[in-house]
């Protein structure tokens, strides 16, 4: 009676942590129509429709051994007491061969199940890790039904124990195991037909919806240019809407004829709604392995990729790159050089966060709750990366946790998850990271049924604004799943930010340069997080959250270092601001205005704010050992001459002494107050004033 050829239709279920309950119905399903889009086939091996009210499951070949899997909207928490129920009935086929409810089920190699002849004997079994073997050696009892007649199976946890019964009839009971994965579903052994007319769960189950969640938008096909009839999934949204990154999986035209392979393409927005039509990244993004992006940063000039690539652009192996922009496209993907970092799951997901200091990626390990968890590595001093650091179980179940993207306040977290209760296979969920240890975070909370369906849901991703979001979805796709976009519900949105645009130039010729630009908390002078520019045109993007007072300072050898600050502590919205940023040569007679020094109202003492960008002026004369510079102080011209004469001499020696108390020689500095002698334009406005108000040096000597 042992099976060897199976024919198995799974469904991946998730989990909940509610009292139990032996009436209460969480699923239940009549198939009366096909609306939670089961798994359709019809091909040499098998066949599966449905038809009068069931779903009909038929293995046409007996040496066929196939399989094949579905993933539906049904919850099931393992750690609680449940019954699952399914109506099934043989109406062809051998009858001394088994069909079977399994559940448990992580894929075909994974699983639990209890199987029936209709010449009347039962068993329980398992697979482990591909390994078949009877849990209860098949048995003969009274009370299954032959064939073309109904047998209802259930499997009832309770107390910790297992309970299979046949027909109402309790027939064998066991301590409960723990599961391997979170999908229940039938298996067919060898040549047969069988329909199944029902399937009921019943536990006490909840879906944690955001509060005050408005519904009502639509998910938005991104068309043709983006989608086609294979697989596209892994969007990639750049922070400022325009660019998005995806990958192709199953084109014949991947890269070696990879027919199973991802490969990158990329597309550019046109206006609101529409997308340029697709293109494939060239090499050496796009090799014969998998390709897709995990992240792009916000100056749109870095990308992260998954695995390693060898210094030729080949293949490499497991593990995380990256890739920067040229003025002649991508370089050559480097290595992230990640600490003890290992995989024993098949599939990864990750994410850069948007300040480039923390890879979150979906693994499994040792310490992994359940299928795949969450885990976060930390950007270190020396540039490499350390060991990834599980997020613990305010994120993580013993289900599969996967998708992640961290919004752009850095603090938002969207994930995909099949342990939690939902909508279907997968269902999208939003946690909030609750202080700098990275292990609290709010309950994640279901994104509710306009993002979510009975269908496989992941990958969600946001620009910068909020407003909208990019996910895959299998629900309504052109093809085995595309990519969408949904408004964002407003109590589903990352906190705002500030978007900072512009380009980097050359002061005085206003030609764009490529330069490393810091972002910094200016209170603490911590760094907050870093980009670069386009090596093309000088343009660059930043991306800084609302509720700090920040610094960022614009660098290149051979120029002289150009800071700005920006007070985001009261802005409530989104906003984009354009500001260029322009790097003085060093030479005899460049004048550098010195933006983020601070004194009190009226006087000249410096508040402590002022220090990171003095200290930077010290780096730059010790790096530059024979350069003389001039400070200069310079007022408005509010109050009498002679007070603003005297106030800007004394800012002017203020920050001289600081200099020197850092060590400058005293002949290298020296300063001079100009009083409103020297505007750099009007005085009429308050914005004006603001600019007058200043401190410069000029180099006296190079």
């Amino acid at each position: 009676m042992k099976s060897r050829y199976l024919f198995c239709i799974i469904l991946f279920a998730i989990t909940s942590y509610h009292a139990w309950s032996q009436t209460k119905v969480w699923y239940n399903e009549d198939f009366n129509d096909n609306s939670r889009k089961w798994f359709i086939t019809d091909n040499e091996d098998s066949k599966t429709t449905i038809e009068n009210s069931a779903y009909q499951i038929q293995l046409k070949n007996k040496d066929a051994g196939s399989w094949s899997y579905y993933s539906a909207s049904i919850f099931i928490d393992p750690n609680k007491d449940y019954i699952i129920e399914s109506n099934m009935t043989q109406n062809d086929g051998l009858d001394n061969y088994a069909y079977s409810l399994i559940f448990g089920v992580k894929d075909y190699q994974n699983h639990y199940g209890i199987g029936i002849t209709t010449t009347g004997y039962y068993k329980v079994f398992k697979r482990d890790n591909g390994e078949y073997s009877n849990i209860k050696d098949f048995e003969q009892i009274t009370g299954i039904n032959p064939m073309g007649s109904p047998n209802r199976v259930t499997i009832a946890k309770k107390q910790g124990r297992w309970r299979f019964s046949v027909n109402g009839t309790e027939v064998y009971s066991m301590n409960a195991l723990p599961f391997f994965g979170s999908s229940i579903g039938w298996c067919v052994d060898n040549q047969m037909t069988i329909a199944v007319d029902n399937l009921i769960i019943k536990q006490e189950n909840e879906i944690n919806l955001i509060p005050n969640l408005v519904t009502g938008y639509k998910k938005i096909n991104l068309g043709t240019n983006i989608n086609t009839e294979y697989s596209e999934k892994l969007p990639v949204i750049s922070p400022d809407g325009n660019t998005l990154w995806y990958s192709i999986q199953g084109d014949p035209d991947n890269s070696g004829g990879k027919e199973d392979g991802d490969e990158i393409h990329v597309a550019t927005s046109v206006n609101d709604t529409e997308w340029t039509m697709r293109s494939r990244m060239g090499e050496p993004l796009n090799n014969t392995a998998p390709n897709y992006v995990i992240s792009v940063t916000p100056d749109n000039n870095t990308l992260l990729l998954a695995n390693t690539y060898d210094e030729d652009g080949g293949p490499g192996g497991a593990g995380f790159s990256m890739s920067y922009r040229t003025e002649d496209g991508w370089t050559v993907p480097e290595d992230v050089n990640m600490k003890n970092y290992s995989n024993k799951a098949k599939n990864v997901e990750s994410c850069l966060s948007p300040d480039r200091k923390v890879i979150i990626t979906a693994i499994e390990r040792d310490d992994t709750y359940g299928d795949r968890d969450l885990y976060a590595s930390f950007l270190q001093p020396d540039g490499t990366w350390g060991e990834p650091k599980n997020l613990g179980g305010d994120i993580n179940t013993f289900g599969t946790e996967m998708s992640p993207f961290l919004a752009a306040d850095g603090k938002t977290l969207y994930f995909s998850s099949d342990g939690r209760p939902g909508y279907g296979n997968n269902d999208i969920f939003v946690t909030r990271r609750q202080d700098d240890s990275w292990m609290v975070w709010s309950e994640p909370q279901n994104m509710g049924p306009d993002v979510n369906s009975y269908a496989w849901d992941a990958y969600y991703t946001l620009d910068a604004s909020g407003k909208w979001a990019y996910l895959s979805s299998q629900d309504n796709s052109l093809g085995s799943g595309d990519l969408f976009r949904i408004r964002v519900a407003e109590t589903a949105k990352p906190q705002p930010v500030v978007l900072i645009y512009g380009k980097v130039l050359n002061s005085k010729t206003k030609e764009p340069l490529s330069a490393s630009i810091t972002y910094r908390d200016l209170k603490t002078d911590t760094v907050k997080g870093f980009a670069s520019s386009n090596p093309s045109d000088g343009s660059y993007k930043i991306i800084l959250p609302i509720g700090n007072l920040y610094s960022f300072l614009a660098a290149k050898a051979g120029f002289i270092s150009v800071s700005d600050n920006f007070d985001v502590t009261t802005l409530d919205t989104y906003k984009e601001i354009e500001r260029d940023l322009f790097l003085t040569p060093i030479e005899v007679g460049v004048r550098v205005r010195l933006n983020n020094i601070f004194f009190d109202f009226g006087k000249a003492t410096l508040r402590d704010e002022s220090f990171p960008e003095l200290n930077r002026v010290v780096t730059m004369l010790n790096d530059n050992g024979s350069m003389v510079i001039e400070i200069g102080g310079h007022t408005d011209n509010v109050g009498g001459d002679e007070a603003n004469l005297k106030l800007s001499q004394e800012r002017a020696a203020s920050v001289r002494t600081y200099i020197l108390g850092k060590g400058i020689p005293a002949d290298r500095v020296t300063s001079r107050g100009y009083g409103e002698t020297m505007p750099q334009t009007t005085n009429d406005t308050e914005e004006g004033k603001q600019l007058n108000r200043r401190v410069e040096f000029t180099i006296v000597k190079e």
